[in-house]
């Protein structure tokens, strides 16, 4: 069973307005238990217990999973748009977005998860991992000035998809944001906003 199917029962999608939190959603202060997870996904109450040993364990490894690919969609970013740094950090930043629009529940677990002491070395590396490879494709651009601090405008920019994501997980954008476009294009903004700051 995949980690990813087993947290979107965990944890639901947040409801919009008019739209109600699934059956069992909100027992003992809103949490699951992984045997609530297990009889939403159709499975025995055991089967998550014979992939991971805690909701903690699964939760870690959807979202290590989840880093990994906003990684290696950093990476990829210059083969779609290999001559403009701008329209490939857009791209990044769109590809968190959509994370955020279609998965919000994911995205704020994500986005609000504390990197600390007790984070599983995997985890922490992937977080790491996804940092590095921003720094990597900032520092291949010809469109940024050669004194441009990398690792602050990487910084800044995921403090930015991070805020964005959080905001619309929580549903604190109020009526601004109506579609996967719109958060799209305030991703869009941000980025040139941040990177005009560093471009010749």
């Amino acid at each position: 069973m995949a980690a990813e199917n087993l947290l979107e029962h965990e944890t639901g999608g947040r409801p919009g307005r008019g739209q109600q939190a699934g059956p069992g959603q909100q027992s003992r202060r809103g949490e699951f238990s992984l045997r609530e997870t297990a009889q939403l996904a159709g499975v025995s109450h055991n089967a998550p217990y014979r992939h991971f040993k805690s909701k903690t364990a699964l939760i870690e490894e959807v979202l290590q999973k989840t880093l990994v690919d906003i990684g290696e969609k950093i990476l990829a970013a210059p083969l779609f748009y290999p001559v403009s740094l701008q329209l490939q950090i857009q791209h990044v930043g769109r590809n968190i977005m959509q994370l955020a629009w279609r998965s919000p529940k994911r995205a704020h677990l994500l986005f609000s998860y504390q990197n600390n002491d007790e984070t599983t070395p995997p985890l922490a590396a992937a977080f790491e991992l996804a940092q590095q490879n921003l720094v990597i494709v900032l520092g291949e651009s010809h469109d940024l000035r050669a004194d441009s601090p990398l690792d602050s405008l990487a910084l800044q920019l995921l403090a930015g998809w991070r805020g964005l994501a959080l905001m619309h997980s929580s549903g604190l954008h109020g009526a601004q944001i109506k579609s996967e476009e719109d958060l799209f294009d305030l991703a869009d903004a941000m980025a040139e906003n941040i990177l005009k700051s560093f471009m010749h």
